[in-house]
């Protein structure tokens, strides 16, 4: 089948090997019914499942897709294109948090959709962000949905954690693994968004290979100064005794105030502190030049010469276990504090 000459553009930082295959498969008119995006939080995954659904829905016949134009680009940018759905977890009322998972009602309200006729005679494009948060039954919703494709619609689940997702599921979709990005693309991408060279530097550096946590810290200065202060706060919890410690991480977090975005930044407190104990393994192994927290190189020296690196490999499965915890939703103020206690 001829292919066609679309110049496809797109804004995604990395994940070359990835962003050739899918802008392949739509030059060539070789699209998968279902795709499996999998790797790191970050990486790119969900950019570039929109880089490659605006660019399927575009219905410009010339130039550049997606052109940002035509009818369908525009509903696509404003977020009310009536032919693209993103399935993600509820959130519960009552209690002012996400739901734990993507329960059936919404898959069987997707097919539903996707059995409709479609607005410009196009394409039905679904995405699920967070796929490993589909329970039994909405698994089992989504695999009927998998065995027995419409023509014209593409299903696109992305996952942090494929060890999550049934084999049936996996077996049904072309499946992609995205891996960390250089820390040159990530700077160099950063540059080219009109950031300085000494800050595009540093950010692509703490983010560890991964573009979206470079973006976030860049755009939100707001969380850009929660990372430091999170970094500042491990290092000032070595330095106390346990009763201390409790103090410290809950003046931080503010446990009491309820607040509905504090497991989401309990999320990021332990991702920081994964970075900066990486980094201090990475110093005891004569590897300073890998570090990612550059700025705190003095920190990192004083607390690599007297943490065991056992007891650093002990807090770092903990930092593993505790972001999994968080996932099942159990207190995110246990976990945390249970953590602490392995320092």
């Amino acid at each position: 089948m001829k292919a066609d000459s679309y110049n496809l553009n797109w804004d995604v930082c990395g994940q070359k090997r990835a962003t050739r295959f899918l802008q392949s498969a739509i030059q060539n008119k070789m699209l998968s019914h279902a795709y499996l995006f999998y790797g790191s939080q970050g990486v790119g995954k969900y950019t570039l499942a929109k880089e490659f659904a605006k660019t399927i829905m575009c219905v410009a016949t010339s130039g550049e897709k997606p052109c940002g134009k035509c009818f369908s680009c525009k509903q696509m940018n404003h977020g009310s294109h009536l032919d693209f759905f993103i399935i993600e977890r509820m959130a519960d009322e009552k209690k002012g948090k996400l739901k734990k998972e993507i329960v059936i009602d919404q898959i069987r309200d997707l097919k539903s959709r996707l059995q409709q006729g479609t607005l410009l005679n196009s394409y039905k494009v679904a995405i699920i962000p967070e796929a490993q948060y589909l329970n039994g039954s909405s698994f089992s919703g989504m695999l009927k949905i998998l065995e027995e494709p419409a023509p014209k619609n593409i299903i696109i689940l992305i996952t942090d954690d494929i060890s999550r997702m049934p084999r049936t599921i996996i077996s049904r979709c072309q499946t992609i693994k995205f891996g960390s990005v250089a820390s040159s693309e990530i700077e160099e991408y950063l540059i080219g968004k009109n950031f300085n060279q000494e800050e595009s530097k540093l950010l692509s550096k703490i983010a560890c290979g991964r573009p979206g946590k470079a973006l976030g810290l860049a755009y939100n200065h707001d969380r850009r100064e929660k990372y430091f202060s999170g970094i500042n706060l491990f290092f000032e919890i070595l330095r106390v005794n346990l009763h201390s410690r409790f103090n410290l991480i809950n003046n931080f977090m503010d446990f009491e105030s309820g607040d509905a975005g504090d497991k989401s930044r309990a999320g990021s407190l332990l991702e920081d502190w994964q970075s900066i104990v990486r980094d201090i393994i990475l110093f005891q192994n004569n590897s300073e030049e890998l570090i990612s927290n550059f700025q705190n190189i003095s920190q990192i020296e004083q607390a690599g010469s007297v943490i065991s690196p056992s007891k650093l490999e002990n807090f770092l499965y903990g930092i593993d276990q505790a972001k999994r915890y968080l996932g099942l939703n159990i207190n995110h103020k246990l976990i945390i504090e249970n953590l602490i206690i392995r320092l």
